[in-house]
């Protein structure tokens, strides 16, 4: 069986060790089964743009990840995960 290979860098040029690390941290929060919303990422990591650290783990890792619309309070936002959701 081939071992998946992750790439967390990332297509910024600039400060390209703290993104890397982002992607990373984002993944790992998403490998323990978890989900991720932009409001957790924000709060929890410091991580202020969580679609571009998702576009970086699924353009250069291939990595699939689901999103679907939900709901914080007023505001309305996507919520990722590695498994898909439920209808």
């Amino acid at each position: 069986m081939n071992q998946l290979t992750l790439d967390f860098s990332t297509a910024s040029k600039i400060n390209t060790g703290k993104l890397s690390r982002q992607n990373e941290i984002i993944f790992r929060h998403l490998e323990s089964g978890r989900t991720i919303n932009t409001v957790q990422a924000r709060e929890v990591y410091k991580v202020f743009n969580l679609h571009s650290r998702l576009s970086d783990l699924r353009n250069r890792s291939g990595i699939v990840i689901y999103d679907r619309m939900i709901r914080i309070g007023e505001m309305n936002c996507k919520e990722y995960s590695l498994k898909q959701f439920l209808k």
